[in-house]
C-alpha cells in the first residue's frame, strides 16, 4: 500500500501531497506512539499488550505499525515533498526517526529539501 500511496503522491505533486495525503499520514504515524517507546523499541511483547489477549492480536498490530512500513512511507514521501516538509507536517517525527534508526539500520531518511 505504501508504494501505491507514494505513486499517487508523485502523480499529484508536492503541494497536493501536503494538502491531501500528509494529514492522513500524520494520523497513521500518531498511532506508533501507542506501540513504540521513545527510544524506538516495541512497547509490548507477544501476549503482553494490556487489554488485549492473544499473540495474534499483537502480531497483527505490529505488522500494521511496522518499522518497514514507516521506512517505506518516509522515504517515498520525502522524495516528493522533502524531509523538511515531513518533519513539519508529522507530529511525532522524532519517534518515527528513532524507530527507523533502531529497527531498520538506516543512516539516511530521505531528501532534505
Amino acid at each position: 500500500i505504501s508504494s501505491t500511496l507514494c505513486r499517487v503522491a508523485v502523480r499529484i505533486g508536492p503541494d497536493n501531497t501536503r494538502k491531501h495525503i500528509l494529514p492522513h499520514i500524520n494520523m497513521f504515524f500518531s498511532n506508533y506512539d501507542d506501540f513504540y517507546s521513545r527510544d524506538g523499541m516495541k512497547k509490548f511483547s507477544i501476549g503482553e499488550r494490556p487489554g488485549r489477549s492473544g499473540e495474534e492480536d499483537v502480531r497483527a498490530l505490529y505488522s500494521v505499525y511496522s518499522p518497514e512500513l514507516a521506512l517505506s512511507l518516509w522515504r517515498g514521501l520525502s522524495s516528493v515533498v522533502g524531509r523538511t516538509s515531513l518533519r513539519t507536517e508529522i507530529g511525532n517525527t522524532e519517534l518515527i526517526e528513532k524507530i527507523l534508526l533502531s529497527n531498520c539500520q538506516v543512516q539516511e531518511f530521505g531528501n532534505e529539501s
